[in-house]
């Protein structure tokens, strides 16, 4: 019947977490959206389209390919990429892995900049800033935590 059309069904690999060099210390998300901001200025600066990447990336795969749809994936920040396929994004874009990742001063989704902000430290550790209004329940949980990581450090 017409308009009852049947899609095949392809197999979608999503990588929930962060793997191997992407920095541990950022939530997932704002780490998607940071990676996504500067793998599409890349692209950009080439005028390359997520075809042109992923072709240009998939000579650089030791195995296997990238296509288009893993790349639209990673540049509207649902998915990250694992170690593999990073180092053929950095090798087909001409840059270190670590140009593609965020350093510092990452925002988490959905958090406005001056409600919430992350800087990852460089040492596995990271400068949280948060400036809104909390339940006192959840304010002294925060407050213990805090409590707690500064007598490990002593």
């Amino acid at each position: 019947m017409l308009g009852e059309l049947e899609m095949p069904k392809r197999r979608l690999t999503i990588h929930t977490e962060p793997h191997g060099d992407l920095p541990k210390s950022a939530p997932r998300d704002a780490v998607a959206l940071e990676f996504a901001r500067k793998l599409q200025a890349e692209m950009v600066k080439r005028g390359w389209n997520q075809s042109d990447l992923a072709r240009a990336a998939t000579k650089h795969m030791p195995e296997g390919s990238i296509n288009r749809d893993s790349i639209s994936q990673y540049v509207n920040a649902r998915n990250m990429p694992n170690p593999v396929r990073l180092d053929a994004l950095a090798a087909a874009l001409d840059v270190a892995k670590e140009d593609l990742l965020p350093a510092r001063g990452v925002t988490a989704r959905g958090a406005m900049a001056s409600d919430m902000d992350l800087k990852d430290m460089g040492d596995g550790r990271v400068w949280l800033r948060v400036n809104q209004p909390l339940d006192w329940a959840d304010a002294m949980e925060i407050l213990a935590i805090l409590r707690k990581s500064k007598e490990q450090e002593h």
